[in-house]
């Protein structure tokens, strides 16, 4: 029986970390790395603050971001497996372009994807699903199912006990099928 995967997009799908770390040294004369992001507030892990945000308004942004190394492959190979798959993404609300520019990315990056089961939702706990796949802690923390989270440096933190953490698309995708056996066999 198919399991239902909660996919995220901003640094599970799309690496929106490479691009934002690139622009915010480049504006704000900055010098920070991925490791250099310790908390989820990237504006505390750097001299120019919560102006950092700013780069996430803009339009274009979103659209043009690559997407994770194995994302795309992982998610076509998941989808063929018979896994039931939504994209459950937080939007900025008050941006007039992320909503449409996610999409659009989904279509560019994953045509295969029906753009209909795309979810924006701040409240990713509440949206029922065996597997959440995320990098954020407040999503992580009170899922109901099973979080895996992709590793990264402002995550390490993570309290909830039964997250599992992986560090690729290629360790996801095995763990999903390790859940979908455990499953399956718990239901027979």
């Amino acid at each position: 029986m198919p399991i239902t995967l909660l996919i995220d997009m901003d640094a599970i799908l799309v690496d929106i970390l490479k691009s934002w770390i690139l622009e915010i040294n480049r504006r704000f004369d900055e010098k920070i790395t991925l490791e250099d992001i310790v908390n989820w507030n990237v504006g505390d892990c750097c001299k120019a603050g919560n102006k950092v945000y700013g780069i996430l308004h803009e339009k274009g942004f979103f659209e043009d971001l690559d997407p994770i190394e194995g994302a795309v492959e992982t998610m076509k190979k998941l989808q063929d497996e018979g896994f039931e798959i939504f994209i459950v993404t937080a939007p900025i609300m008050d941006s007039p372009y992320v909503f449409r520019e996610k999409i659009k990315w989904v279509q560019k990056h994953l045509p295969f994807f029906d753009i209909n089961r795309i979810i924006f939702s701040n409240f990713k706990d509440q949206i029922k699903g065996d597997i959440l796949f995320d990098d954020a802690p407040k999503n992580i923390d009170p899922f109901s199912g099973t979080p895996i989270v992709l590793d990264y440096p402002f995550n390490r933190d993570i309290k909830n006990k039964n997250a599992i953490r992986v560090q690729n698309w290629d360790e996801f995708y095995l763990m999903a099928h390790k859940i979908q056996r455990e499953k399956n066999l718990i239901e027979a």
